[in-house]
């Protein structure tokens, strides 16, 4: 009977993961897509795509949600800086939070449970 159990919760939970998966992204206002094609074309930001790049060659995943956000907790010289905020699904099931600078995609902040068991393994790691 536990078997059966536990069976159950990993049917539910893949179900339920593939109905997160399967669900259409929520498209950003016009207005935050100009404030993000402006930024872009003054070289504030990398481009998205470069961004979710560098994640995919890091960690074993799925990207839920993409934000670009102006941040007073970084500053630069020339005041706040704009970040990237990417809600990523781990294949372990947690859902961990990373934060880029958008200007040259470093890896800022990492707030989730067991993101290093979703790091990508390389050779030079050993």
């Amino acid at each position: 009977m536990k078997n059966n159990n536990l069976k159950i919760i990993h049917i539910t939970a893949f179900c339920f993961m593939a109905l997160l998966l399967a669900s259409s992204p929520v498209l950003a206002d016009d207005d935050d897509q100009e404030v993000a094609r402006e930024a872009l074309s003054k070289g504030l930001i990398r481009p998205l795509s470069e961004l979710l790049e560098k994640i995919e060659s890091m960690y074993s995943g799925h990207i839920l949600e993409v934000e670009l956000e102006s941040e007073d907790d970084y500053n630069d010289e020339d005041g706040e800086i704009l970040i990237y905020e990417i809600k990523f699904l781990t294949l372990q099931g947690n859902v961990v939070k990373l934060k880029f600078d958008a200007k040259n995609l470093e890896l800022l902040v990492t707030d989730g449970w067991d993101l290093d068991k979703a790091k990508k393994k390389y050779e030079d790691d050993d």
